[in-house]
């Protein structure tokens, strides 16, 4: 059923889709490619396989509300198709709980609420008849309930269809206006109250779209599709979206799947040069101020504490020049000395 369904969604046109077949690969393996091409998955499997699907997801950081995962139970059967739950009472319940809020279920609205007191006592007999008749015993919630009353809901609606065509005084020996009486019609019953035959002679349920929400966490059911018009999605109440990203999450990422978008690109250099080459320009501009500043206040404290100290240089040099004006004294008292005899012995 899963890859009947699967098929029919691949004919879609006009929407781009990737089917990766999970026998041969792992959940990572899935995942990752997920990642390069999608934001919604949708899977058809076991209930099981999915809830280790999502845990591994959960530890890929990929269920904090920017990937959506969608799953499809046609009516809980969990003998055949698991039981679409988080709670398996293991190690991984509360990763599977959180990751679960990433997930919708696609499901008939019978799937929603209980069955009917008189689909429960019909049940009950099948039941009872399975171990008296054929020595079988089976659990009443392990019972393929609603595919044994589809056998029961026929034989009604064709006894509905005699029954209305007798009272409108119609041929009931013509199969073609008898065949004609069941297309594009509601039926009302006691069993199952939502039975609608489309134009084309096939079932079309009401289907609803579910969430995990609450505690305990259960299905609740926010968008309703109608069986008499599929191409609206009734309003019940609003998705609970836990998570820093709206709802509805973007079909693609802002930049990219793998962030190959030139605008992004230029902002990722933006980024860096806002981050790293101002930040450590400014860290070099500083170190330079920080070191001329301190060379100055060294020196104006070596001025202020130590103006007597002469330098060794400037020391040699005074000394040097104050031999050389002494030098200069000597030989011009030397030079003058017999002139100044002459002179005292004139006078």
């Amino acid at each position: 059923m899963f890859m009947m369904v699967s098929d029919m969604i691949s004919l879609v046109p006009e929407r781009r889709q990737t089917r990766r077949m999970m026998t041969n690969a792992t959940d990572q393996d899935v995942l990752l490619q997920f990642h390069d091409v999608s934001r919604v998955l949708l899977f058809f499997g076991h209930a099981a396989n999915l809830r280790k699907l999502l845990i591994t997801a959960s530890s890929m950081n990929m269920t904090d509300g920017q990937y959506v995962y969608v799953a499809f139970e046609a009516f809980p059967m969990p003998a055949a198709y698991g039981n679409l739950n988080w709670q398996y009472g293991d190690r991984d319940d509360e990763a599977a709980r959180l990751a679960f809020r990433s997930l919708i279920v696609i499901q008939p609205s019978s799937s929603s609420h209980p069955p009917s007191r008189e689909a429960r006592e019909l049940g009950v007999q099948f039941q009872k008849r399975s171990a008296s008749q054929y020595n079988y015993s089976y659990p009443l919630s392990r019972q393929p309930l609603s595919s044994m009353l589809a056998f029961y809901l026929s034989v009604i609606i064709f006894a509905q269809i005699l029954n209305d065509s007798l009272s409108d005084g119609l041929d009931v020996h013509n199969g073609r206006m008898l065949a004609n009486q069941f297309l594009d019609r509601h039926f009302d019953g006691d069993l199952d109250p939502d039975v609608y035959i489309g134009a084309a002679g096939n079932r079309i349920p009401e289907i609803v779209l579910s969430q995990f929400t609450g505690i305990p966490t259960c299905l609740t059911p926010f968008r309703k599709q109608f069986a008499n018009n599929t191409n609206r999605l009734a309003r019940m109440s609003d998705p609970d979206w836990p998570f820093s990203t709206p709802w509805p999450p973007p079909d693609e990422p802002h930049c990219g799947y793998r962030n190959e978008k030139v605008i992004c690109k230029r902002q990722q250099d933006k980024d860096i040069a806002l981050n790293y080459v101002i930040p450590i320009a400014c860290v070099v501009l500083l170190i330079v101020v920080s070191l001329v500043y301190g060379h100055i206040i060294r020196s104006r404290k070596r001025l202020s504490y130590s103006w007597w100290f002469i330098e060794p240089s400037a020391l040699v040099e005074m000394t040097r020049r104050l031999a050389s004006q002494a030098y200069r004294h000597s030989n011009l008292h030397m030079e003058s000395g017999p002139d100044v005899k002459r002179d005292a012995l004139s006078r």
